[in-house]
C-alpha cells in the first residue's frame, strides 16, 4: 500500500512539474538564490566561515506555516464533527 502512495505522489509531482514549468523554474531559482542573501563567506586561509545570518525571515515564515497548519487542522476537525 505504501509503494502505491509513493508512486502516486511522485507521479503527481512529475505532472505538476510538466504542466507548470514556469512556476517550477521560478521556485527552484528562488531556493537557489536564497543563499545569496545570507552574507556568509568562507575563508580558505583560515578555514572559517565569516558573516552573519539574519533569521528574522525564517522565524516569520515558520510562524506563518504553523498558523496555517493549525487552521487546516481546525477546519478538518470541524468538518469531521459536522459529518457525524
Amino acid at each position: 500500500m505504501k509503494n502505491k502512495e509513493k508512486k502516486g505522489f511522485l507521479s503527481s509531482v512529475k505532472n505538476f512539474v510538466k504542466n507548470n514549468k514556469v512556476l517550477t523554474v521560478v521556485g527552484g531559482s528562488a531556493l537557489l538564490c536564497n543563499s545569496a542573501f545570507a552574507g556568509v563567506t568562507y575563508d580558505l586561509a583560515t578555514n572559517e566561515f565569516k558573516g552573519d545570518i539574519v533569521l528574522t525571515p525564517f522565524y516569520t515564515a515558520a510562524g506563518l506555516v504553523v498558523t496555517v497548519l493549525g487552521a487546516i487542522y481546525a477546519v478538518k476537525a470541524g468538518m469531521r464533527m459536522l459529518k457525524s
